[in-house]
């Protein structure tokens, strides 16, 4: 995985856009997992955190692998995530997949639900087999609110896709 990441770095250096959306593509569901760190601590044009709102969001453990929670909070999200972690203390960590910020928490919440259902498990829980599924599932809730209205702003945390961290590369080329 480090000789990945180090072609991506190289590629990168170069500014070779095909050549890293190959080595992107070549690692899966990593890539993904590496475009959330970066949108998080990238100097240009960080997301910001928003901490007191309104928000939907999609968590997964990994001592339940397969299973995303769905859940909402008016509040912080860190707050949702602690309090899952108090209530499951046998689970460990918690791990945010998406959130989405809201105008309206119920509704929300129930577009949310909606657009998971063909994942849907028992209420609050969501099956999914690997990284590419729960990312599909967290764009398949930010299209849902975003065709509902609901979304304030852009989503401040989602995971993306491979053509979006090979857009936002040539964007800043």
């Amino acid at each position: 995985m480090g000789k990945r990441f180090q072609h991506v770095a190289l590629s990168s250096e170069r500014r070779d856009v095909a050549l890293v959306a190959e080595h992107l593509r070549a690692m899966g569901a990593a890539a993904t997992r590496l475009e959330n760190f970066l949108a998080c601590t990238r100097a240009f044009n960080p997301i910001e955190p928003i901490d007191d709102a309104r928000w939907v969001y999609l968590v997964r453990n990994k001592a339940e692998w397969g299973v995303a929670n769905l859940g909402e909070i008016d509040g912080r999200v860190q707050d949702a995530l602690q309090e899952l972690e108090d209530l499951n203390p046998h689970f460990g960590r918690y791990s945010l997949a998406g959130a989405w910020r809201v105008h309206d928490l119920r509704a929300g919440y129930a577009i949310a639900a909606m657009a998971l259902q063909p994942s849907f498990i028992q209420t609050d829980f969501y099956d999914f087999r690997d990284f590419d599924a729960l990312t599909a599932m967290g764009k398949d809730v930010a299209a849902a609110l975003q065709d509902y209205r609901l979304l304030v702003g852009r989503p401040a945390y989602i995971s993306s896709s491979l053509v979006e961290v090979c857009a936002e590369i040539r964007a800043h080329a």
